[in-house]
């Protein structure tokens, strides 16, 4: 730019300025994150992806792209190309503008899928495909991997999952022992699949069928979980490096929904569990069945002679300043502990007359049911304690005769679980009976009571006649 000035003695002077513009560059997102503790770096955004490494707690790595999963969540792409979960770590600098370098397609075009016949397996001798025809995926595995080249070690594309249909546009080509295609996703991008994965196709033209599992089981049927392996897991996705949904017991009974997907040689069905979980379990645990149809349950199982109790319990409060826990039900059981007013319990048993209640515990504890406010009603509790015995016939006389110090309890056997009967059923204090037998440990005697006999706590007897020394082992089996 020149500017003219003129001076008081009429100069003119010409000025020259020159306008230096720097432009200044601005540099790409710059992205830091940090684990908030050890979490797995994987080789694709989501836990369907097998696990990379570790990235320790609080250690910090560049970020250089990220991505939404088929799990709904952001995940961050590192300098190695492994990825790690937005959730799990801290992000530094401006990682929202980074790049988006991974597409997922979840859900299959509706228009497009393919309705398979019931008929013979592909045969991998030969290809039967061409190009421009529409092919399913079949799932090989929990995700399906679209590559740039037809290479496994290629950058991926995109991955799809079971049930997407895809177009052929060029192949097939010879890659690493495979025939590799060319295909277009729904989404429209264009990538490189093998034809065949660990043995099965991943490919299915109209009327193909995927292979039969030889265990009969098919989807929809309900299967009973067998004993193997203890519990069984259900997991999100087909193999047992995957994140578990639910662990289910012998007995459950499973719905299959999808499958079979053969994972590393092993078949892999998706199923609804009882609460709705749905997850994938493997077919077989170390060669055993995992589950198996009701009919082939019923088949192996004996007929069960008693149909199981179903689990009832109910909420209690105490309502009494102290209240003995005992070992069964009965003041005259050991008390072994206290509860207090106002202290909750819950109970899962009772006696036959419901007057005793059994607390849920890892033993025998009881309580007197009068001394607890309920809102259910306690006769709905199984019965979880049965008294036994009866009246015995009199026994021959020993000569030996006893006095009760006490008032004492008529029991039909030498302990406390057996039953207190009746017409008479107590002992009054300061009767004398004739004594003729006494249990192993000498704590009980059995005593006549007209043409009959029961048994009484021997603490509580005086011996007016006779040695007890005499007495006979009497006590029945239990």
């Amino acid at each position: 730019m020149t500017i003219t000035l003129k001076t008081k003695a009429g100069m003119l002077i010409l000025l020259t300025l020159v306008l230096v513009i720097t432009v200044v560059a601005q540099e790409a997102s710059t992205c830091t994150v940090a684990a908030r503790q050890n979490v797995n770096r994987r080789n694709g955004p989501g836990t369907i992806f097998s696990v990379a490494g570790v990235l320790a707690a609080n250690q910090e790595v560049a970020a250089s792209g990220q991505t939404t999963g088929a799990d709904g969540i952001v995940w961050w792409r590192l300098t190695d190309d492994t990825w790690v979960r937005s959730d799990t770590v801290t992000e530094l600098g401006d990682c929202d503008n980074l790049p988006d370098v991974y597409a997922v397609t979840q859900t299959p075009a509706p228009e497009m899928t393919v309705t398979l016949a019931s008929t013979s397996v592909v045969s991998d001798e030969a290809s039967t495909y061409k190009v421009g025809d529409e092919v399913t995926v079949f799932g090989t595995n929990a995700v399906f991997l679209i590559y740039a080249e037809p290479s496994t070690s290629a950058r991926v594309v995109e991955a799809t999952i079971s049930g997407v249909v895809l177009t052929i546009t060029a192949g097939p080509e010879e890659s690493e022992g495979e025939v590799w295609w060319q295909v277009r996703s729904p989404s429209g991008l264009e990538g490189w699949v093998p034809e065949i994965i660990d043995g099965q196709v991943t490919l299915l033209l109209p009327g193909m069928s995927q292979p039969d599992s030889t265990s009969g089981l098919a989807v929809g049927d309900d299967v009973v979980v067998t004993g193997v392996g203890k519990v069984l897991l259900i997991h999100s996705e087909p193999g047992t490096d995957t994140d578990v949904v639910e662990a289910t017991l012998s007995g459950v009974v499973l719905t299959i929904t999808s499958g079979p997907e053969v994972i590393q040689g092993d078949t892999w069905w998706q199923v609804r569990s009882p609460s709705s979980a749905e997850g994938w379990i493997p077919e077989q645990i170390n060669g055993e069945p995992t589950v198996l149809s009701p009919d082939a349950v019923a088949a192996a199982m004996p007929t069960p002679t008693a149909t199981p109790q179903p689990v009832v319990e109910i909420a209690a409060t105490v309502n009494t300043d102290r209240l003995n826990v005992r070992r069964g039900p009965g003041p005259e059981y050991t008390d072994i502990m206290e509860l207090f007013t106002g202290q909750a319990v819950t109970l899962n048993g009772r006696n036959e007359e419901a007057t005793w209640v059994q607390i849920k515990a890892g033993d025998q504890r009881w309580v007197n049911a009068r001394f607890l406010t309920v809102n259910e009603d306690i006769a709905s509790l199984p019965v979880t304690f049965t008294e036994i015995g009866e009246w015995g016939e009199a026994g021959q006389t020993t000569g030996v005769r006893a006095r009760s110090t006490t008032v004492l309890r008529l029991r039909g056997g030498p302990g406390s679980e057996y039953r207190q009967l009746e017409s008479p059923d107590i002992l009054d204090r300061g009767q004398t009976v004739d004594v003729v037998g006494t249990s192993a440990d000498g704590e009980w005697f059995q005593v006549n009571i007209g043409s009959r006999s029961a048994w009484v706590l021997a603490a509580y007897m005086n011996i007016v006649a006779g040695n007890r020394r005499n007495l006979p082992v009497t006590a029945p089996q239990r």
